[in-house]
């Protein structure tokens, strides 16, 4: 078993859900998270590697930080192509940088998701963000 889903199962047996329950807080099937918490596939015996959109899915049912799930599911170091990676930016000085360069008008938010007490993920659509190496950012008051 993997820390993610060492992590996982423990979580869910503290929230007290049921496969099923876990899969109407996170909307994956309850086939899916169960292989999480395996860390590979019963039937295949190959790692269950969840994407980014997954542990965010994750993050917000069970009220985990999705920093954390980051971290176990070993995202810090690789990143699957065509996925988006949150990078920690204090949201008051990532709005004041911007402004002061007047890149304000060239910044769209299209997707926004609270993650944790303190931290929100934002998607963004800004080509001169490309220094965050994302479109997503997790802000959080600094």
């Amino acid at each position: 078993m993997s820390d993610l889903g060492k992590e996982l199962l423990n979580l869910r047996v503290k929230l007290g859900l049921s496969l099923r329950e876990a899969k109407e807080k996170t909307g994956l099937s309850h086939n899916y998270i169960r292989k999480l918490e395996l860390g590979f596939d019963p039937s295949t015996k190959t790692p269950i590697e969840p994407s980014v959109e997954t542990l965010k899915k994750i993050s917000l049912g069970y009220g985990i930080s999705f920093d954390k799930l980051m971290q176990l599911a070993n995202y810090s170091s690789s990143i699957e192509k065509n996925e988006v990676i949150a990078t920690k930016v204090p949201i008051y000085k990532t709005l004041h940088d911007m402004k002061s360069k007047k890149e304000t008008n060239d910044f769209r938010l299209y997707k926004q998701e609270l993650v944790s007490k303190n931290a929100i993920l934002v998607e963004v659509s800004n080509p001169s963000l490309s220094k965050f190496n994302s479109n997503s950012l997790l802000l959080e008051p600094y």
